[in-house]
């Protein structure tokens, strides 16, 4: 449960959307409480006009309450720790009254089924990467060399459907390092994640800088946009530009960078 105070913060971290926790966050002695408070949690963050996201329990003596809890409630959907198998996700998707769901993959068998997942059904908005329980699984520290690899796996399952990625290659609970911080987040970028889970809101601004286009990003992705369109107009397919050959892939990046530019 968060405390009023954090409640009322949340909205203006400039997180795209908040993640209420019934799962890790929660004492077992105070899971029916936390589910009491969702409902009147949920309002207030959605009045203050932020994306509400709850993290429900993946255990079968909890999945029930916290299903009911979570569609009582004014949210976009639920994130699913433990993902692993498509048809369970197939199954709780049926049970959603909201229209978003985002699959946790953290386990080394979630990796293996990430594609399956990603399209088990159409609410899967996304696939989120949970590099701490998944280094558990593996018994590996939560670090770069160890997380690159199963990191990526999950990106490319999400993109072959069609699907956003979230995730680092890395531990969430550096807080005081922003330094290193960073370092996985623009890492996370370079494997083709599209945004990562925070656990505190120092992250949310690394995170935010990390993923947004830079200035010259920006600029770079304008003249490509320009000259290719230009080039097309005039029935040509492709057109060079300071030495580099603009072709249809390099103007869709194009297009891809500046529609992620934050207003």
């Amino acid at each position: 449960m968060l405390q009023a105070r954090l409640i009322v913060g949340a909205a203006g971290r400039g997180a795209d959307a908040v993640i209420l926790d019934l799962e890790d966050a929660v004492a077992p002695e105070a899971k029916d409480r936390a589910r009491d408070a969702l409902a009147e949690t949920a309002r207030t963050l959605a009045e203050a006009g932020q994306c509400v996201l709850v993290r429900i329990n993946n255990h079968p003596d909890l999945i029930d309450a916290d299903l009911a809890a979570a569609n009582d409630a004014a949210i976009a959907g639920i994130v699913l720790p433990k993902a692993e198998r498509p048809d369970i996700i197939a199954t709780i998707a049926g049970r959603l009254a909201h229209p978003a769901l985002v699959p946790l993959v953290e386990t080394a068998l979630g990796v293996i089924n990430a594609h399956a997942i990603a399209g088990a059904d159409e609410r899967v908005a996304a696939l989120a990467f949970g590099s701490e329980d998944f280094s558990l699984d593996m018994g590996i520290p939560p670090e770069e060399a160890g997380l690159a690899t199963p990191a990526q796996q999950v990106a490319i399952a999400a993109r072959a459907a069609g699907k956003a990625a979230f995730g680092l290659p890395g531990s969430l609970a550096i807080i005081d390092d922003g330094d290193r911080f960073t370092a996985i987040a623009r890492m996370a970028r370079s494997i083709g994640m599209g945004g990562a889970l925070c656990v505190h809101p120092r992250q949310v601004t690394i995170v935010n800088a990390v993923f947004a286009p830079t200035p010259a990003e920006i600029d770079e992705a304008e003249t490509v946009r320009a000259a290719y369109e230009t080039a097309r107009d005039t029935g040509h397919g492709a057109v060079a530009v300071d030495g580099r050959m603009i072709d249809q892939p390099v103007y869709r990046r194009a297009l891809e960078t500046l529609a992620r530019v934050r207003d």
